[in-house]
């Protein structure tokens, strides 16, 4: 729920870990200047269908009692799409922080727009930070060997989460920004392309998952001089069981192969 408890007991230290290295915060002291027209404004970009959750927190100050938390500062929070649409909005007035989850309806840049309602002291500290679900992937792709033409490598499916799980594993030619939208909420940064849907066919490459979360599987390497220097990508998917729902994404694994 989106509540004065949220995230409690469920937070995602690897999804936190992921999204402050790819530096999906800001920081700022805020004045009254920093609200020209009333709106203090801020650019991401977003993937379709890439479910964001985004929060934006403040201080408040205790009363002379330290009995009740008093707010100097007051905002709503409204996230617009790149065609200038509201995609999530909220507005509160009891506590110091505004929070909303959508998934993004088209790729692009997103507009954070906080407006102020109350600003009542000097300066006041801001924090904005957002996450997707593909800062929460898990699974991981292994792939053993030296890639090169006329030879084989080893593949490793790995699920520690969702043994006895339905997986998709596949290969790539098309990188981010390239994705390929999964239901629900979910994506992958690789293209869905010819040659991810043509490995679907291949052995060890669908399947269910064992009791220790691993799979493994090999791919021969063509003789193919052309494939000299090309890089693909490798991915995984969970599905969650009896649905028809992508449970968990992986890290996309680069390889590039040599002549």
């Amino acid at each position: 729920p989106l509540s004065d408890y949220d995230g409690a007991g469920a937070i995602d230290a690897a999804a936190s870990h992921s999204a402050v290295a790819a530096g999906q915060y800001v920081r700022q002291t805020l004045t009254a200047a920093s609200f020209p027209n009333g709106t203090w404004t801020h650019s991401l970009h977003l993937d379709q269908g890439d479910e964001t959750r985004l929060c934006a927190v403040w201080s408040g100050t205790a009363d002379s009692s330290y009995a009740t938390t008093v707010l100097q500062m007051d905002l709503d929070l409204v996230v617009r799409a790149p065609n200038g649409t509201v995609a999530a909005s909220s507005a509160s007035t009891v506590n110091p922080f505004e929070i909303v989850q959508f998934v993004p309806a088209a790729t692009g840049i997103y507009t954070v727009e906080l407006t102020v309602q109350r600003f009542l002291g000097t300066s006041e500290p801001l924090a904005l930070a957002w996450t997707t679900s593909w800062d929460a992937r898990t699974d991981l792709v292994t792939v053993t060997g030296a890639p090169r033409i006329g030879t084989t490598v080893g593949i490793e499916w790995y699920d520690r989460y969702h043994p006895g799980g339905v997986y998709f594993g596949f290969v790539s030619a098309s990188p981010y920004p390239a994705t390929w939208q999964l239901p629900v909420g979910k994506v992958m940064r690789v293209g869905l392309d010819y040659l991810a849907n043509a490995s679907f066919g291949l052995p060890g490459f669908v399947g269910v998952l064992p009791a220790n979360g691993r799979a493994t599987t090999s791919l021969a390497i063509p003789q193919l001089p052309g494939l000299a220097g090309v890089t693909v990508y490798f991915g995984m998917i969970t599905l969650e069981t009896g649905q028809g729902i992508c449970e968990e994404t992986g890290h996309v694994t680069e390889v590039t192969i040599l002549p």
